[in-house]
């Protein structure tokens, strides 16, 4: 298990955890739904409703635990970069 943050910036904004085992994403995920009212989404990239489950997780200030990353898809990179722009009613946090 590592953790590779490149600052201590970017790791409070988009942490990445090497898992093999699955040991500690499972730690982490009933962690921090016992610290959370919301609870924590889980979700891999190929879940076919994967942008959806992404696109509410931002919206609504929900944690979400992208599981078995082989590599980042280029449709994360404002995620991690955190270039998010609010339409409407909505702001980005």
């Amino acid at each position: 298990m590592s953790l590779f943050p490149q600052s201590s910036a970017a790791a409070h904004s988009s942490p990445f955890l090497v898992d093999p085992s699955s040991r500690a994403s499972d730690w982490l995920r009933a962690h921090l739904s016992s610290l959370s009212s919301e609870g924590v989404e889980v979700t891999t990239q190929e879940d076919d409703r994967f942008l959806l489950t992404l696109e509410l997780a931002i919206r609504f200030g929900k944690t979400l635990i992208v599981r078995e990353v082989g590599r980042v898809s280029p449709m994360l990179y404002p995620v991690l970069r955190r270039d998010l722009v609010g339409t409407g009613p909505y702001k980005a946090r």
